[in-house]
């Protein structure tokens, strides 16, 4: 499970860098900065499992959620580029109400998160239990034959 370990480091270490980079754009207190790179190193993980899972479905189903993700982090630039485009993205408003103190939006979102994390990390340790379950049988197949 070395490839686990290898993409829980590198998305820590993006959030963490990602992190830093908007606490020199925003100034925050220090609880408020703590939200912030909590919530950044989550939504690195969960965005980055997700896609490793598509990939591992298929390279064209992981084509097509690396472009709805790309699309899903676009939509708020859009909003403040064009002004007859309106639309609400969740991660935007975990990010705002980080800002200006909502502490019940930032525990669900960082709930939704967790939960979200926990489960692409959890699918490389599921399909390397059914697969070495799958291979236990052929081996014992093999030995009752």
């Amino acid at each position: 499970m070395v490839n686990v370990s290898l993409f829980l480091i590198l998305s820590i270490v993006v959030g963490l860098i990602i992190s830093i980079y908007g606490l020199n754009i925003y100034s925050m207190s220090d609880g408020q900065a703590l939200q912030w790179t909590t919530l950044t190193v989550l939504l690195i993980i969960a965005t980055a499992g997700i896609v490793r899972f598509a990939f591992s479905a298929g390279p064209f189903i992981g084509w097509l959620v690396s472009i709805g993700l790309m699309v899903f982090f676009m939509t708020p630039l859009l909003d403040m580029a064009m002004p007859n485009f309106s639309t609400t993205n969740p991660v935007a408003e975990l990010y705002m109400a980080i800002q200006y103190g909502n502490q019940g939006e930032f525990i669900a979102g960082t709930i939704i998160l967790g939960v979200i994390s926990l489960l692409v990390l959890s699918v490389p340790f599921i399909q390397k239990a059914f697969s070495s379950a799958k291979a236990k049988s052929k081996e014992d197949d093999y030995y009752e034959a």
